[in-house]
């Protein structure tokens, strides 16, 4: 189960709130920088505010960590457009402002 600040962050970016999102899911980061999830969600809110390169060398660093974690993510909504592993695959996400 996620920790109660990574379940908000999701709904947030869920919300389309990406800053707020990004603020939830800096914490869990800080406090065990290992959690592959919470840093994976992270380059998604990144990649919708348009901070393409931070999210693509961030989420790199992820699915590294964890090749499974964009599955996971689809589990909580996350659109397979809007997954930063498709920066890093070569494909173009749509950066606009549609729900994840």
């Amino acid at each position: 189960m996620m920790p109660r600040v990574q379940q908000s962050g999701v709904a947030y970016l869920l919300q389309e709130q990406f800053a707020r999102a990004i603020a939830d899911f800096d914490q869990p980061i800080q406090l065990e920088p290992d959690f592959v999830r919470a840093f994976y969600d992270l380059c998604v809110a990144e990649l919708r505010l348009g901070f393409a390169a931070k999210s693509q060398a961030d989420v790199a660093q992820a699915i590294k960590a964890n090749p499974n974690v964009g599955s996971e993510a689809a589990k909580d909504g996350v659109k397979p457009q809007d997954r930063p592993s498709n920066v890093c695959n070569g494909s173009k996400a749509d950066t606009s402002a549609r729900a994840v």
